[in-house]
């Protein structure tokens, strides 16, 4: 199976405008921002109003309003991802209108929160390859040699508060992942470049596409 990150493509998505701040508490302990990519919410969060302008594709740019990992999604898109296995997650109703004529817009738009999950057990460290990289210079330094899921822990949190990263020029699961793989996936601490995004497998991707879901682009990485 070929695997994809995928993100908001900004010249062709709807986006949100604004946060309206003259009625939303963002301090408040279960606002928005406060979601994080590492667990569930133990309360409720509380989500500002979504003031979108441009078309209304079926994931919109935030704009890193809300916290943690995840997208802006259409109905139609919640549908068809709730049918995949998208491992641990929440969907949350967005009150959504026009920025412009502050209408309430016709359909409903959801935060998908995705959740880390713990990928180091899950790798075939005989056939996957690692380098080092220097994020200022935009180069590699060296390649890892790094055999266990402890070894990887370890050269990731080496690179912590510093200017280098961990990268993978090549990943290989295991049996245990192939066993029950995963649709979307949120690897933190690692990626294929210093950016890191979500990664949908390639039947995920290619259903999104055949139903012609808008607002997507996707580019392969080397996940196997």
């Amino acid at each position: 199976m070929n695997f994809f990150k995928a993100r908001v493509d900004i010249e062709k998505a709807g986006t949100r405008e604004v946060v309206p701040l003259w009625e939303y508490n963002i301090d408040a302990e279960n606002a928005q921002s406060q979601l994080v990519s590492s667990h569930l919410p133990v309360q409720p969060p509380a989500f500002s109003k979504l003031l979108i302008t441009g078309p209304l594709t079926d994931v919109l740019e935030d704009g890193n309003a809300i916290g943690g990992t995840g997208f802006i999604v259409s109905n139609t898109l919640r549908d068809i991802l709730s049918a995949f296995n998208i491992g641990r997650h929440a969907f949350y109703p967005l009150e959504s209108f026009d920025y412009v004529s502050r209408n309430r817009i016709q359909g409903q738009y959801f935060w998908l929160q995705l959740i880390d999950f713990d990928f180091y057990p899950l790798i075939d460290y005989t056939q996957s390859k690692f380098v080092l990289y220097d994020d200022f210079e935009e180069e590699n330094i060296s390649e890892l040699e790094i055999e266990s899921p402890g070894g990887l822990m370890a050269a990731v949190e080496s690179t912590r508060e510093k200017d280098i990263s961990v990268l993978y020029t090549k990943l290989v699961f295991n049996s245990k992942f192939q066993a029950n793989p995963l649709d979307i996936f949120y690897m933190n601490g690692i990626s294929d470049n210093i950016f890191s995004y979500p990664i949908f497998s390639e039947r995920l991707k290619n259903k999104l596409i055949g139903r012609g879901l808008t607002g997507f682009e996707f580019k392969e990485v080397p996940l196997h």
